[in-house]
């Protein structure tokens, strides 16, 4: 299980790539499309929207496993070592509690997207494809910080033994 929750964090963020690259190159083609011909790409904005939130929730996990989020650690780099493990165990149950939170209700509003027919732009894009992927990334980060928060409380456990 553990190895699964290393590899498909990993597969998320290289699959991030995608997304990330259909962005650049749709907003190359609207900035060429304006000066060119004096016209825009259709919906470019929406589209760029939507690639713009799967590639950050297909990164989030594989960061957090590697512990290269942003902290800010101005109070708790000051605490001994014992009280800096307890804000640890603390931070990363309340996070995975929240990613839970978070992918739960995405899915709540992928299944209202899909029942109501939910489109974005003058083109009609269907939005759950993206919340599905928002939420399936939520979920993974959820399970990573819940794998995190076991680890660091066992660590924590262990040296008060």
């Amino acid at each position: 299980m553990l190895q699964v929750l290393k590899s498909v964090p990993r597969l998320c963020h290289f699959a991030s790539c995608i997304p990330l690259f259909v962005l650049v190159v749709i907003t190359t083609m609207d900035v060429v499309a304006r000066y060119v011909f004096a016209s825009s790409v259709p919906d470019t904005a929406e589209i760029s929207g939507m690639l713009l939130g799967i590639c950050i929730s297909l990164s989030l996990a594989y960061t957090t496993l590697q512990g290269e989020q942003v902290r800010f650690d101005l109070v708790v780099s000051r605490l001994p070592a014992r009280a800096r493990a307890v804000a640890d165990v603390g931070t990363l149950l309340v996070s995975s509690v929240l990613f839970a939170l978070v992918a739960w209700q995405t899915v709540k509003r992928v299944l209202y997207s899909m029942k109501g027919g939910e489109y974005i732009g003058a083109m009609e894009i269907p939005v759950w494809p993206a919340k599905s992927v928002f939420a399936f990334g939520c979920l993974m980060t959820a399970l990573v910080l819940a794998a995190l928060f076991a680890s660091a409380l066992r660590r924590l456990l262990s040296r008060q033994g």
